[in-house]
């Protein structure tokens, strides 16, 4: 199953679209990693280039998010299959905007 796992990632990627699904599977992973509560605070992510960008309006898990970014990242990264990875964090303070 692990061989047929790998396969299936890398034929997604070749396919058009595959960036849609990438940043569905980097939003989906990062709202895990931060758990039901801390996820319901999370106003917007949106995925463009590498960079994730995530908007609350709770400044206070604004401040934690981008403190904790270097581990976030680190464990997002390597729940991501593939080739494909997030480079960088950018946590907002705002409304239910999108970034």
């Amino acid at each position: 199953m692990d061989r047929l796992g790998s396969l299936l990632v890398r034929v997604i990627q070749r396919q058009p679209g595959s960036q849609l699904v990438f940043a569905s599977r980097a939003r989906q992973i990062f709202l895990e990693l931060l758990g039901p509560e801390l996820a319901a605070e999370v106003d917007a992510i949106d995925q463009r280039n590498g960079i994730l960008f995530v908007v609350t309006r709770n400044p206070s898990l604004a401040h934690q998010l981008r403190l904790d970014t270097p581990t976030l990242l680190q464990r997002l990264n390597d729940l991501l299959e593939g080739s494909k990875k997030v480079r960088a964090v950018k946590v907002q303070t705002g409304g239910r905007t999108r970034p």
